[in-house]
């Protein structure tokens, strides 16, 4: 799946699309999370399968060394999130829902944090869309790291009325 997405991401930079919209329903948001979240350095060496499309964006998001996460997501202007499990997955799974450090961006020293934090200037609105009597998707609590990873979390409740007879 990670080949997929990487591929069709991919294609969408090197075409003349100023800004990338990303829209994921259910499972699909899980799938692109774990995507989202792998270093860059791993990105063209494994996911990106095609030879001539890896030489466009080594010239386009590479420059010296690996892959800058936020070079790859530079075209990335939101992310919709509609009726995700990710908290579900997150809690019985921690394994498949990984926040990876990408180690090739340097540390940046932030008062009273770690060394080893990495922050982005940039942050790419993630809207998180659920309906609260929804058990599969829900709000999304456990997700604040992800402001280190250029992501900007803000969670949407959609009320249905319900009518019960």
């Amino acid at each position: 799946m990670r080949v997929r997405f990487w591929n069709a991401y991919s294609h969408a930079c090197v075409d003349d699309n100023d800004e990338l919209i990303l829209v994921t329903h259910s499972l699909g948001t899980v799938v692109t999370f774990n995507a989202l979240m792998e270093p860059g350095d791993r990105i063209l060496g494994q996911y990106v399968t095609d030879r001539e499309l890896r030489e466009k964006l080594i010239h386009l998001w590479k420059g010296n060394g690996s892959p800058k996460r936020e070079k790859v997501l530079e075209k990335l202007n939101a992310w919709f999130t509609l009726g995700s499990p990710l908290d579900k997955f997150a809690a019985i799974w921690p394994r498949t829902i990984p926040i990876n450090v990408d180690k090739s961006d340097p540390p940046v020293a932030i008062a009273g944090q770690p060394q080893t934090a990495i922050h982005y200037q940039r942050q790419i609105p993630w809207i998180n869309v659920h309906d609260i009597l929804d058990i599969i998707g829900a709000k999304l609590n456990n997700f604040a790291a992800l402001q280190d990873k250029g992501f900007h979390l803000k969670n949407h409740p959609l009320v249905d009325r319900w009518t019960f007879l």
